[in-house]
């Protein structure tokens, strides 16, 4: 039999927890502040602080790399115009990623994934297709399918190995 024990960390519920929290808190508190009084360096510190990691979540449900950059700027853009509109109950960082995947679930939706069942003559039961209106054009189908079969392999590649092809 396997005994595991499971050790609570020390700063766990501490107090330093909360005064970082605090501090995190204000810090965006005096941000937004400063974005809403037109300051342009401070929206420039919101967007450095932030785009990365906005970034890496949208290309995480869209994949692909174009889409990503392109809903990027938009959703940096709703920050900016929309920015009095966050009442700071929450992380502003939080704010801004809600704004992001609403944007990346929007344009899913723009693309109206279609889902085609054709049957296998192969394995004798339903195959399932999935392509965008876009893709449904005749003669495309070999294609599509080549290119969705190396998306999904270049996508198990982790971006420490990714190689820049010029």
């Amino acid at each position: 039999m396997l005994a595991l024990t499971l050790e609570t960390p020390a700063a766990f519920g501490s107090r330093k927890e909360t005064a970082d929290s605090d501090a995190r808190h204000a810090d965006e508190g005096l941000l937004v502040r400063r974005i809403r009084s037109g300051e342009e360096a401070a929206f420039r510190e919101l967007v450095e602080r932030y785009q990365s990691r906005i970034f890496r979540a949208m290309y995480g449900i869209l994949r692909n790399r174009e889409d990503a950059e392109d809903l990027a700027q938009e959703v940096f853009a709703k920050v900016y115009f929309s920015i009095r509109g966050f009442d700071g109950r929450g992380s502003l960082f939080g704010w801004v990623y809600r704004i992001a995947l609403n944007e990346c679930y929007g344009r899913m939706r723009k693309k109206r994934v279609v889902l085609v069942f054709e049957g296998d003559s192969r394995k004798g039961g339903p195959a399932m297709d999935l392509r965008t209106a876009a893709d449904r054009r005749p003669g495309q189908d070999h294609t599509v399918a080549e290119r969705d079969f190396v998306n999904k392999l270049l996508a198990r590649i982790p971006d420490s190995d990714r190689v820049l092809l010029l």
